[in-house]
């Protein structure tokens, strides 16, 4: 089923279940809500196969990187909801905001960087 947590009336949202419900999708779950709460609060341990998050506020101003999403506690918080062989996919077109990125990925336990150590990956096709 779909599902909302929120009113429909929040811009994008709405458009998003109609599309769902047009393409015959009936397994999506939307949240209007802080995605580390989300994460806490729904998402049970060992559930995920992939968790993509693309385009994250990138914050661009130093003052302000502490309140980039991409951060060691956030990632932390990602691997037990990951089944093992999991995978956490990232993208930013903020050049800055990906090598934090893969300074955070590299420094983190239980990952791999598929795309090998300092490195970043092709554009997948999904």
């Amino acid at each position: 089923a779909v599902v909302s947590t929120q009113s429909t009336g929040r811009p994008g949202v709405g458009s998003l279940l109609n599309e769902a419900r047009l393409a015959g999708i009936n397994n999506l779950r939307t949240y209007c809500d802080d995605a580390v709460e989300v994460l806490k609060q729904c998402v049970p341990d060992g559930s995920l196969a992939r968790v993509q998050i693309y385009f994250p506020d990138p914050w661009h101003k130093k003052r302000h990187h502490k309140r980039r999403l991409i951060q060691p506690a956030f990632i932390e918080s990602i691997r037990p909801k990951l089944e093992i062989g999991g995978i956490i996919h990232l993208a930013t077109d903020w050049e800055n905001y990906a090598e934090q990125m893969l300074e955070v990925m590299n420094a983190a336990e239980g990952f791999e960087n598929l795309a090998s150590d300092h490195s970043y990956s092709p554009r997948p096709d999904f």
